[in-house]
């Protein structure tokens, strides 16, 4: 079948965001600017255009342009590793800020979520991560304070997994899930994007090697990340079939 013109346009321009002329958070060059660079009508530069933005090369913004996105980040969902570790992997530039870092009381939900006591007491940090210098994840951290007493900023300027590893807690494994969410007003501000607009969520609880919870986490993701998911249909038993319960665990990503 014959390529249509839009198709090679943004095949171009694909080849021109991969080769550093456009580079992400940056904005393409004005409609008409474009199609004439390209020699192609205006419709077929929209067209081109609309399927780069459909596939997640750019974001058209009404009455504002068109930016390029950065290359997202893949999370997976059957991996344990911390978001330092991630952007390591995506060969990406990392760098963390530490916003607060208190001693609180926790609430009931959370104090069930951790296994304490009401009356224990947690270390809450928040820390804000950049990739590429764009603020990229707004992320809640809970530790009880009973198996890490006495921590200072300083020592979460490096990866939390590390740190813990470091005072004999190797985190093993964790129980999470998603959600969409708004972000809030002040979370919105500090991550440069609109309150509205809907961010996702992971929160989680992170285990160690002797199966002893310690830490909950709560990150808040921009679009530099996305989240793949393999799922296998297997056939069900008679029962299962049912129920319409289909319990069979799900094929890991590497």
């Amino acid at each position: 079948m014959k390529q249509k013109m839009s198709e090679r346009i943004a095949e171009k321009i694909i080849q021109e965001i991969d080769n550093g002329r456009w580079r992400p958070h940056h904005k393409l060059p004005p409609e008409k600017e474009l199609a004439a660079m390209y020699e192609v009508s205006r419709n077929t530069l929209r067209e081109a255009v609309q399927s780069l933005a459909e596939a997640g090369y750019v974001k058209r913004m009404h009455g504002s342009g068109t930016m390029v996105l950065p290359r997202a980040i893949n999370y997976g969902i059957s991996t344990l590793f911390s978001i330092s570790e991630l952007v390591k992997r995506n060969g990406d530039q990392h760098r963390k800020e530490v916003l607060e870092l208190n001693i609180e009381k926790p609430s009931p939900v959370l104090a069930e979520q951790l296994g304490i006591s009401k009356l224990d007491p947690v270390y809450r940090l928040v820390r804000l991560h950049y990739v590429n210098d764009n603020p990229s994840v707004y992320e809640v951290v809970y530790f009880p304070s009973r198996i890490l007493s006495g921590i200072t900023e300083d020592v979460f300027e490096g990866s939390i997994f590390a740190y813990l590893e470091s005072r004999g807690m190797v985190p093993t494994y964790s129980d999470g899930w998603f959600r969409a969410v708004r972000p809030g007003v002040e979370v919105a501000r500090i991550m440069g994007i609109s309150a509205n607009m809907p961010m996702m969520e992971h929160e989680m609880i992170v285990y160690d090697q002797n199966n002893q919870r310690v830490c909950l986490t709560v990150d808040l993701f921009s679009d530099d990340f996305r989240f793949p998911i393999r799922r296998v249909r297997r056939k069900l038993t008679g029962k299962q079939a049912e129920m319409g319960n289909d319990s069979d665990k799900e094929v890991p990503i590497e």
